[in-house]
């Protein structure tokens, strides 16, 4: 008995202090508009056809972008027919053009003949709280095997 009368006289008056030492609970933070979704106005992506050759080989891809107003940067993955990431580029405002090339390694031996995906992410800052990003329209290209 004596001990929770020992406790509750050294505990209460931090409890009473506590919610006002305690730092508010911060509110979550804001999704930034438009996460998630594809904004086929903000541009495209068009990836090089061809043939996969036997050894490691570079290989191109285009990109072209419209965004909203303000500090913009893509980011750029291209998977192959098994959805794996095999290269990609990230392209900003003051040091890329709108419009430009990219280019990537693929090796043989890491990957396989079929069609492979483009896909971009295309963010934009605009002063403070001005912040929005999307996706652009994923596109396709293929790379076939050599001619026999």
């Amino acid at each position: 008995m004596f001990r929770r009368i020992v406790f509750v006289a050294l505990v209460a008056p931090l409890l009473a202090v506590a919610p006002s030492a305690l730092p508010s609970a911060a509110a979550p933070a804001p999704k930034a508009a438009n996460d998630g979704a594809v904004h086929p106005e903000w541009g495209s992506t068009k990836g090089e056809k061809g043939v996969l050759r036997k050894s490691c080989k570079k290989y191109h891809y285009t990109y072209s972008i419209t965004p909203p107003e303000g500090d913009w940067a893509i980011e750029i993955v291209i998977s192959d027919p098994d959805l794996e990431h095999v290269g990609g580029g990230v392209f900003m405002a003051g040091y890329d053009p709108k419009n430009g090339t990219g280019t990537y390694t693929l090796c043989f031996n890491n990957t396989r003949y079929g069609r492979f995906t483009i896909e971009a992410k295309v963010s934009v800052a605009n002063g403070p709280g001005g912040y929005v990003e999307g996706f652009l329209p994923p596109s396709h290209f293929r790379l076939h095997r050599p001619r026999r």
